[in-house]
Order: C-alpha cells, then sequence, then structure tokens
C-alpha cells in the first residue's frame, strides 16, 4: 500500500517579502490589524515562539486563554489578507502583494489542527510565566505600599510622643507665661522617616 502523504501545510516562506519588514501604522490602520498582533519583523510571523513571544512582550492586557489568541492570530491574518486582495490593483503596491501571499499562507498554516494545538501548548505556557511574573511583581508592590503605610504611622505615633514631652519640658521664667522649649528636644518628622527608608530599600531623603 502507498504511504499516506502528510497533509500538514507547508511552512510559509517569504518568496520575495523582506524578512526584517515591519508593519507601519498606516498599514497596521488599513488593515485593522488587532493591537501588538504582527509587530515583529515577517521572517518571524511563520514561528510559533516569534509570534506569542512578540505579542505578550508588548501586551500590558493579554488573552487569558490560548484559543482565544489562536482564533485572535488566524483573524488576524485573514483580515489582512482579505483587505488587500479587495482593494483596486492600482492602489495595491508590491509590498502588499507580497504580503497578500505570505499571509494566506500563514493562514492556513495557522488553521491546520497539529500547528493550531501546537501554538496553543506554547501560549499557554508563556502565558502561566507572564502572569506569575505580574502577580508577583504586584504583591511586591502591595507589600512595598503596606511598609510605607506602618512606616509613617510609626513615624507619626513617636511625633506625637516628642511634642507630649517637649510640652512637658517647658520652663516658666520669672513667673510670665513664655514657653522655653530645649533644643535637644526639637524634633524633624523627616529624620525618624530616614530611619524606616532601609524597609523600603530607599535612600536617606536630603530634607
Amino acid at each position: 500500500m502507498p504511504k499516506a502523504t502528510d497533509p500538514r501545510p507547508l511552512k510559509p516562506i517569504l518568496n520575495k517579502l523582506r524578512g526584517d519588514y515591519r508593519i507601519g501604522k498606516d498599514l497596521r490602520k488599513k488593515t485593522k490589524l488587532y493591537p501588538n498582533v504582527l509587530c515583529g519583523i515577517t521572517s518571524g510571523w511563520n514561528r510559533i515562539q516569534d509570534v506569542v513571544d512578540d505579542y505578550l512582550e508588548r501586551s500590558e492586557l493579554w488573552e487569558s486563554q490560548p484559543i482565544q489568541f489562536v482564533l485572535l492570530l488566524q483573524e488576524s491574518l485573514k483580515k489582512m489578507n482579505t483587505i488587500l486582495s479587495n482593494q483596486p490593483a492600482h492602489k495595491t503596491t508590491a509590498i502588499e502583494l507580497l504580503l497578500i501571499q505570505y499571509t494566506s499562507s500563514l493562514h492556513t498554516f495557522y488553521q491546520h489542527p497539529k500547528f493550531a494545538n501546537d501554538l496553543q501548548t506554547y501560549y499557554r505556557k508563556q502565558e502561566l510565566k507572564k502572569r506569575t511574573k505580574y502577580n508577583f511583581e504586584l504583591l511586591e508592590i502591595q507589600s512595598n505600599s503596606t511598609v510605607l503605610v506602618m512606616a509613617l504611622e510609626k513615624s507619626r505615633l513617636i511625633e506625637e510622643k516628642l511634642r507630649k514631652r517637649t510640652f512637658d519640658d517647658v520652663s516658666n521664667e520669672d513667673g510670665d507665661d513664655r514657653c522655653m522649649v530645649s533644643k535637644s528636644s526639637q524634633f524633624h518628622p523627616g529624620c525618624l522617616f530616614n530611619l524606616w527608608l532601609p524597609l523600603l530599600g530607599k535612600k536617606n531623603c536630603a530634607w
């Protein structure tokens, strides 16, 4: 029996499209591409790792589910190909003609179950890394904020104690009501705050 042929599509090639080409702002607007999708160089569009890493690196908000990203990428390629293919021939540039061929091949490539599944698998792993890093940084910010609040509260309490002590040290000379405050008991809140700054990993303030 003859061997079954592999139905998987070949990896898309650039043909004459430059591998270091990036889609500019005007063309992205024209083809209505989604934010942060296909922002890298065209030679990386046929590599799953490059497509995923580039998207996650640029995104402050990203798709939480792998299948959502797969659909986003497929839709972006289809949209670009459709818009460029349907415009009048005299308005289509040489680069756009090459992009039509390339995006058509890429859309077929990422539609295939094998590559769509590979895309999901890699996206799931990288998205988890990004989310874990984001949560850790958020926790660190919250922790530093808590330390800062505690330091300020401690500084306030000590300041109140020193004020009370200052008033207790008031002396009344010759029976008049003038208050004479000892210089040694004078307090600047910035001095105490500087004592707490090492907890926050900061340098002393210049008051």
